[in-house]
């Protein structure tokens, strides 16, 4: 008597490749730009009285920016306040904040609208919603596209009782 063949299997030996440098590199830096991105907005929270210029406010929000200079970078940052002017708390919409290109005529109206994606967007508060009165604060990094003369970048934030008519702010 012979002693049973072992089981065949169909599974072919498994390699497993190391990471290679350019992977590691990459990691790193989209570690170091999560970094920064957190930073610049904490940053933002501590020192409220730089956002100086608001704009009006609509359906209870005004928006106020902060650029922030990012060297050596492909991508440009700005960041946002949104300050709920109601007693009211409000909640956003799952799609804010949006970012748009803007191509106006001579009167500055839109002629056409494109998407813009942001690379990444870092929040001061999770929840998506904003208390009565209070400010909240958005990080939004983005690469920065080629503009025309006639072409702007808009930020636009909803909240959801007023979801068709977002509150919008150029940002420079």
């Amino acid at each position: 008597s012979q002693p049973p063949n072992p089981p065949r299997t169909n599974d072919e030996p498994k390699t497993v490749t190391p990471t290679s440098p350019s992977d590691e590199t990459d990691r790193k830096k989209e570690s170091e730009t999560l970094a920064y991105i957190r930073g610049a907005l904490q940053q933002a929270i501590k020192q409220p009285g730089q956002f100086k210029q608001w704009t009006r406010p609509s359906h209870g929000l005004k928006l106020s920016q902060m650029s922030v200079p990012v060297v050596g970078h492909s991508y440009s940052l700005a960041i946002i306040a949104i300050k709920n002017t109601t007693n009211d708390s409000l909640k956003f919409t799952p799609t804010s904040p949006d970012l748009v290109i803007e191509m106006v005529n001579d009167q500055g109206r839109p002629v056409n609208i494109e998407s813009l994606k942001y690379l990444h967007l870092e929040a001061s508060d999770s929840t998506g919603a904003i208390p009565p009165q209070g400010t909240t604060y958005y990080a939004v990094a983005y690469s920065p596209p080629v503009l025309g003369a006639n072409q702007q970048i808009r930020l636009s934030i909803a909240h959801s009782n007023a979801a068709d008519q977002p509150t919008s702010i150029i940002l420079n």
